[in-house]
């Protein structure tokens, strides 16, 4: 019996941002012209801030987990800041995608004034 093809952390992470993405804008553009930019504020202030803050907890509790015995330095080998840059990278990776996704969002959301970015 095979073995099933584990993904990386990040390859995965790359993966939900994008699905995040791409099933939360149709969802913005079913709304009614006149009150899409309600819905907009919305979305924005009542839980995209609480699932952005929620993924990043998760991502630092999970890439600090498997990383761990490079941040305990068990092997007294000092790599101890290789551990911390590997959780700091994969937190930097999920910031910006984030802050693409938030960028997309406040775009179409000025587009609707009519503001030309």
């Amino acid at each position: 019996m095979k073995k099933p093809i584990q993904q990386p952390i990040n390859s995965r992470l790359k993966k939900i941002i994008f699905l995040l993405a791409f099933y939360t804008f149709p969802l913005i553009v079913q709304a009614e012209e006149v009150n899409l930019r309600a819905k907009l504020n919305d979305i924005l202030k009542n839980w995209m801030l609480p699932l952005f803050v929620f993924i990043l907890v998760i991502v630092f509790l999970v890439k600090f987990a498997q990383n761990f015995s490079l941040i305990a330095d068990k092997n007294n080998d000092g790599s101890t800041m290789e551990g911390f840059k590997n959780v700091g990278m994969a937190l930097a990776y999920v910031l910006v995608g984030e802050v693409v996704l938030t960028a997309i969002v406040v775009g179409a959301n000025a587009m609707i004034d009519g503001i030309n970015l």
